[in-house]
């Protein structure tokens, strides 16, 4: 089976990612590595680039300074190397091992459309994702899930098979939602997996674990942050609430939230991001 692994970096040298350090020690055949750098700043080849040249089957690297949208990029990957079996993602600080790979070749089988490993958070060491059905899932695994369940994850360490690929091509729909930059990318790739589950049989297996610093666990404020939610969170209410009520209502207490908080200059984020129906960054 051929492999494509994607690494996404922001604001890192290549020796400075973790995630590139760990891939220096895995074994996997056949596979091609996609290095990019989102932003901000260009950065220069250096030895671990070099021996992770030596070490793939062959090396791309990408750069895109002014800070893409996950949702192209992955998108972008996955049609621009349409010919390869299996899609590995990762962000640039996800603490991966050998095992990861074994047991993803290992626990696989020709009806698993899509691998999502257990998240735990790296600081408290609980187990955040995935949720199934709204409940963080924390049995046995390897497990697949029911073709019902309704399965939410974060996006590092998806690993994406070519047969998902070509359930939504059938539907002429994109895997990641482009609306979306940074939060609601990951979200918004299995809510679309929920909708077209009505014409196919997606099944998703849980089939490792991770460990992963995760931001909802973060307790310090940072507006920054607190900004990217909020473009996610317009977003959602306008394209994924249940009904006209329930997007009315989602906005109405946003809305307070703010207003209580007098984060006042929220209140235009979040009308203008729901007006135009995307983010910033992503037009």
């Amino acid at each position: 089976m051929n492999n494509i692994i994607a690494v996404v970096l922001y604001n890192k040298e290549f020796s400075s990612s973790l995630t590139l350090n760990n891939l220096l020690h895995i074994t996997l055949n056949n596979t091609h590595l996609v290095i990019i750098n989102n932003g901000p700043n260009e950065i220069k080849f250096d030895s671990l680039y070099y021996e992770l040249k030596s070490k793939f089957t062959s090396v791309t690297y990408l750069e895109y300074l002014e800070n893409r949208s996950l949702a192209v990029i992955y998108n972008t990957i996955i049609n621009n190397y349409n010919e390869y079996d299996r899609f590995i993602l990762f962000d640039d600080d996800t603490n991966i091992s050998d095992l990861f790979f074994q047991d993803m070749q290992n626990y696989y089988n020709v009806d698993v459309m899509l691998q999502i490993p257990r998240i735990i958070d790296s600081e408290r060491k609980l187990i955040h994702y995935p949720l199934c059905n709204d409940k963080v899932y924390n049995a046995d695994i390897p497990y697949t899930f029911n073709v019902n369940d309704k399965i939410i994850s974060i996006g590092s360490g998806l690993v994406i098979y070519k047969s998902l690929v070509e359930c939504f091509r059938k539907d002429n729909l994109k895997l990641f939602d482009e609306r979306y930059a940074l939060y609601g990318v990951d979200y918004s790739f299995f809510r679309r997996i929920q909708r077209i589950k009505k014409q196919y049989d997606i099944r998703v297996q849980i089939f490792s674990t991770l460990e992963h610093s995760l931001s909802k666990t973060n307790t310090s404020f940072s507006e920054w942050r607190h900004r990217e939610h909020l473009y996610d969170y317009a977003i959602s209410c306008r394209f994924y609430s249940k009904s006209g009520i329930h997007m009315v209502l989602g906005m109405t207490r946003c809305f307070l939230r703010e207003i209580i908080s007098c984060r006042f200059n929220n209140l235009k984020l979040l009308t203008l991001t729901f007006i135009k129906g995307h983010h910033p960054r992503s037009h």
